[in-house]
């Protein structure tokens, strides 16, 4: 017999503290301490904030059932980081650093957007505004995380932070993607 996928759910402390944690909700009857998966609370560089969006889950290009988010802002080196975590285990993937940001001037990446790739499950492309005004294009097609890349896209001014997630649409007759943020 086929056992049916566990549901897993993936919550951020928000404003409330800096973490990230994960819960087997398969079953919310009988749900207790054996629900409990994982909990993030800083990454090995250092770049976890108090993340404000909500967490991506969907397949990566190395395979992986992933969680991707922004690290949000009060990271301990105050840059704007996009956070790829394993989904079963919360191990850290990759943490991709924009290199924008310091102790003067605090920066952190806000809520991402994805888009998927040719198969529709695989994450090919994150969006992302961050607090000192630029939007951020997250390269993830390749098969090896430390290929992963990022590049800029729009720099709005340090004092226009982009503090939503970004909507993404494609023009209809050109089928050229579209970034809209505020």
């Amino acid at each position: 017999s086929v056992s049916a996928p566990s549901i897993i759910d993936v919550g951020a402390l928000g404003k409330g503290g800096k973490g990230l944690f994960s819960l087997d909700v398969t079953n919310p009857a009988t749900f207790g301490t054996s629900g409990f998966r994982w909990e993030q609370a800083e990454t090995p560089l250092g770049n976890m904030g108090l993340v404000q969006g909500r967490p991506i889950i969907s397949q990566v290009s190395t395979g992986a059932r992933a969680v991707v988010i922004g690290n949000g802002v009060n990271s301990t080196h105050n840059k704007a980081v996009l956070l790829v975590l394993d989904l079963n285990s919360g191990e850290v993937i990759r943490e991709i650093d924009t290199g924008v940001g310091e102790a003067a001037t605090p920066n952190g990446l806000s809520a991402p957007t994805a888009v998927l790739g040719p198969d529709g499950k695989t994450v090919s492309y994150v969006y992302a505004g961050d607090m000192l005004g630029n939007v951020w294009k997250f390269d993830l097609t390749d098969e090896s995380s430390d290929a992963w890349s990022v590049s800029k896209l729009f720099e709005a001014g340090v004092t226009r932070p982009i503090s939503g997630a970004v909507t993404i649409a494609k023009h209809p007759p050109t089928q050229k993607r579209w970034i809209f943020f505020g």
